[in-house]
């Protein structure tokens, strides 16, 4: 159950990747949104996992930002798909990319930086 929550996990993410998503500067309505994971749209790929404790949890269309306690002296923002995540949950996020200085527009916010996303694990 959990390798096809994960394949589908990977393959919603791909397809925002390919049609675009949250946090484009494109002005005109209907016109195409890059990718927020795209290294055109000012994105750095990243690899590994963030794993740590929820603090805060926000959600907008479609997707849920997390802010994650890793133990370390600094808390850091991730966005994953989906809905359902709590604060003070365990989460292992798998990371794919980074954005310096990300503006949202669904909730009119700035993030300095924000990591994008899977949400492989989470548990209370």
């Amino acid at each position: 159950m959990r390798q096809g929550l994960r394949r589908a996990s990977i393959a919603a993410l791909l397809m925002v990747a390919c049609a675009g998503g949250e946090g484009s500067s494109s002005s005109e309505r209907g016109a195409p949104r890059p990718s927020p994971l795209l290294a055109e749209n000012g994105a750095t790929v990243l690899s590994g996992r963030m794993e740590g404790v929820v603090v805060e949890a926000i959600q907008a269309k479609g997707y849920t930002y997390l802010l994650v306690d890793d133990g370390s002296l600094e808390q850091q923002w991730a966005a994953i798909l989906g809905h359902g995540v709590e604060p003070g949950e365990r989460v292992s996020v798998v990371r794919l990319a980074l954005h310096e200085d990300f503006h949202s527009s669904s909730l009119d916010r700035d993030f300095d930086r924000l990591v994008m996303g899977i949400l492989v694990s989470s548990s209370s």
